[in-house]
């Protein structure tokens, strides 16, 4: 915690500035098995982790660094350690037809930091927010679910490799999963749990659905058009009733069902030595809190990213190889009325009518691919904001990666 001061979201609960935000130690344990025929496989994830946080700064109160809990989880833990099993899954492959079944991570999209297409699965903010490495995009972030999956190829002469693919989550919705209190990442402030605040959180019980069908349209061009029936993974606050004697607020915390329907697009621009790449989303009723809270209501909403990727040579970084250049542009659009957009808020922040970003990715490898550096910058144009990560990987014979 170089520069700051007590997350204000402690301030009830903790009396001292801490020095350490995070001290967690972690193995993951991946493991196939693969029986003597082509058509079937099985995978597993188990993680082990110990967070000593609070521990190693004795500024920082007690607090439950793996709070997350829901029903098929696979996992025991305490307020330090925990193991998780975090992915199980079969996958069955027929030639033409591929089948994934079991407690899973479903990747749709491939903005450099930004999540858009990438909607199935939720995220797990409570050990360090959004920050992970840029490489792994939002590997170690996304919550595994259990569900089914299916893509199914389909030979044809006008589009090459078309697929089609459904998905389906049966079991009780997760929602994204937020730092506990006392957390130095605690983003529920702490007057939310005083006695007289009551909050209750709506759990949907049914299940989310969708699919994708893509292909090749063209010569260096692929396709994917998509669609998601599913359940609002951040929490929206909706004030009940207030009852005055004694002085009481009841609130809940929201999940509405919404839609999600779009395109994402990849094209190999050879004149240009790039790959220019799209992703755009609509949804129709996504849904906001409005009126201070008072009830929540659907609005339509337009959001959009395109990048366009190159290779290229920069002697002062490498005298032989080529680095990844990586420009992003990203907008989301409220289709609404300005003077409507003034009712809006969401998590009880103020909602702009228009929202623009802007992202840069550079990367370079030497040593053979040994040693990989990145840095990425992003910057939100409308709220004056932004973030750089850089970020080096070494990679030291076939069993050990060191990443900083």
């Amino acid at each position: 915690n170089i520069s700051g001061d007590i997350n204000p979201n402690n301030a009830g609960i903790q009396k001292e500035k801490n020095d350490v935000n995070l001290f967690r130690t972690w193995l993951n344990l991946n493991a196939t098995y693969k029986p003597p025929t082509q058509y079937f496989s099985l995978h597993s994830k188990l993680i082990l982790a110990n967070d000593s946080t609070n521990e190693v700064d004795n500024k920082l109160v007690n607090y439950d660094a793996f709070p997350v809990k829901f029903p098929g989880n696979l996992a025991a833990n305490d307020d330090h350690w925990v193991a998780n099993l975090s992915e199980i899954y079969a996958d069955v492959n027929l030639g033409n037809a591929f089948f994934r079944v079991g407690k899973q991570l479903i990747t749709w999209g491939e903005a450099d930091g930004l999540r858009l297409a990438d909607l199935v699965n939720p995220v797990d903010l409570s050990w360090h927010l959004f920050v992970d490495g840029i490489p792994e995009g939002y590997e170690n972030n996304r919550i595994a679910l259990w569900a089914a999956d299916g893509i199914f190829t389909i030979p044809n002469d006008l589009i090459k490799n078309l697929q089609i693919e459904g998905v389906i989550i049966p079991t009780r919705f997760v929602p994204t999963q937020f730092p506990a209190t006392g957390s130095p990442y605690n983003l529920l402030p702490f007057e939310a749990n005083l006695p007289f605040f009551k909050i209750d959180e709506n759990i949907p019980k049914s299940a989310e659905f969708g699919g994708r069908i893509m292909g090749n349209v063209s010569e260096g061009a692929y396709v994917t058009l998509y669609y998601f029936n599913h359940f609002f993974q951040d929490p929206l606050l909706k004030i009940n009733n207030i009852i005055f004697v004694p002085f009481t607020i009841n609130a809940s915390f929201e999940h509405p069902r919404y839609d999600s329907m779009g395109l994402t697009f990849n094209y190999d621009w050879k004149e240009a030595k790039s790959v220019v790449r799209g992703e755009f989303a609509y949804e129709p009723n996504h849904p906001f809190e409005v009126d201070a809270n008072a009830n929540i209501e659907d609005r339509q909403v337009l959001r959009y990213v395109l990048g366009i990727d190159r290779e290229a040579f920069i002697p002062l970084v490498h005298a032989t190889r080529t680095c990844l250049l990586s420009f992003q542009l990203y907008q989301i659009r409220l289709l609404e009325k300005r003077g409507e957009v003034d009712r809006l808020t969401l998590g009880g922040s103020k909602v702009k009518k228009d929202i623009t970003q802007l992202s840069f990715l550079f990367e370079s490898r030497h040593l053979h691919d040994n040693l990989i550096t990145d840095l990425f910058f992003f910057y939100d144009v409308t709220r004056d904001g932004w973030w750089i990560q850089p970020n080096i990987l070494y990679k030291w014979g076939d069993h050990w990666r060191f990443t900083v």
